[in-house]
């Protein structure tokens, strides 16, 4: 967080509702106190209507990561599985746990992105009109398409009606977080790299529709490159989403943040001791569950994710950027390869939570008293 943004005691402008979070007075204060008082603003962004989107999204992050770990992936590795006695039946549990956990996420996200759009478009809009038309027309579409697409079927015209929507309205969302000065840069940053790597994919998946749509023969120009740049980029927001939401002090004083970095530590060596036992095997379970190919060194990756889960266990475990590290877990368990709506929606909601509606630009009466209220604390 920049606190080099700080406003002079006298300075009586007002800021952008999206950007309190980067510009609150610390003087007077220590630079931790000035991050706190930072991260209590940042947890009132939606005001009342916290307590409606609270419990929605942490469901639905609890139901995402079910259906990942037991239906993307223990599934899929069933086949070095026993089927026989209690590890068939116990296999068969999980299994059916993961498959409902998926069905409940499904009809979680869309109702996760109905909310966060009612919060943040029910007050009186303070950004570009148009920018906040064009956004909230292209969240009404996707959720149409959402919801019709399992009804007509999932023809090309559909899948690619409903990619490009997709596609187009992460940029709307991620453009006015970009080009917006009063924003951290490695936010900014960071959130320019996951759209960016989803643009990739896109393009890989919208284009091959599209030439078989059109009955034409061989592969779009630069498809597999840049699916692999989108690959790299995936890599590259790791390490930024730390950069961005992390802190330095985690790793410096490691000794002291010990229960952070645990969980994030075994899940990377559970991951390094699966690929030296099998590489293959692993990398189609990769494949399979997140859309990675693993086609660059090993050790980035594993940098990458474990400064990623390091950043969610951070943003957690202190429970005043609780959002932010909901969002990180949904962008985890949407993946890179985004093949079903469910996945769409999972980004598109991670994307919207990360840049606190800045497209919408809108905020609650209340949450805009509560930030006041803040500031003013804070410069005394």
């Amino acid at each position: 967080m920049t606190l080099s943004r700080a406003c002079p005691e006298r300075s009586r402008r007002s800021l952008p509702l999206n950007n309190v979070t980067d510009a609150l007075p610390v003087r007077g204060r220590s630079v931790r106190d000035g991050v706190r008082m930072a991260d209590r603003a940042d947890a009132v962004w939606l005001g009342d209507g916290e307590t409606l989107l609270r419990p929605i999204l942490a469901a639905l992050v609890a139901a995402g990561l079910t259906e990942l770990l037991l239906l993307r992936m223990l599934s899929r590795v069933g086949v070095h599985i026993p089927k026989e006695g209690l590890v068939l039946e116990g296999y068969s549990l999980l299994t059916s746990l993961g498959s409902f956990a998926f069905n409940v996420a499904t009809v979680l996200a869309p109702l996760s992105l109905v909310a966060l759009t009612y919060l943040l478009t029910r007050s009186a809009r303070v950004g570009p009109a148009a920018l906040g038309i064009a956004t909230l027309s292209g969240l009404l579409a996707l959720l149409f398409w959402s919801l019709v697409l399992p009804l007509v079927g999932t023809g090309p015209e559909a899948n690619i009606a409903f990619g490009m929507t997709s596609a187009g309205l992460l940029v709307l969302l991620a453009a006015p977080y970009w080009t917006n000065g009063e924003v951290a840069l490695a936010r900014r940053i960071a959130v320019g790299l996951m759209v960016a790597a989803f643009l990739c994919s896109a393009y890989y998946t919208l284009s091959n529709t599209a030439y078989h749509l059109l009955g034409w023969t061989g592969s779009p120009p630069y498809g597999l490159p840049i699916l692999g740049l989108g690959e790299a980029l995936v890599v590259a927001t790791g390490f930024a989403v730390f950069w961005a939401w992390g802190s330095w002090r985690w790793l410096k004083e490691w000794r002291a943040h010990k229960m952070l970095l645990a969980l994030p530590s075994i899940v990377a060596i559970l991951l390094l001791g699966s690929y030296l036992a099998n590489g293959s095997t692993s990398a189609i379970l990769a494949l399979w569950t997140t859309g990675l190919t693993l086609y660059l060194p090993l050790p980035l990756y594993l940098a990458s994710f474990w400064l990623y889960l390091v950043t969610v266990s951070g943003c957690l475990g202190g429970g005043q950027r609780t959002y932010e590290g909901w969002a990180l877990l949904l962008l985890l368990v949407a993946g890179y390869n985004l093949e079903l709506t469910y996945q769409h929606l999972l980004a598109v909601v991670a994307v919207l939570v990360l840049t606190r509606g800045a497209a919408l630009a809108s905020a609650s009466a209340s949450g805009t008293a509560a930030i006041q209220q803040a500031r003013a604390a804070e410069a005394l």
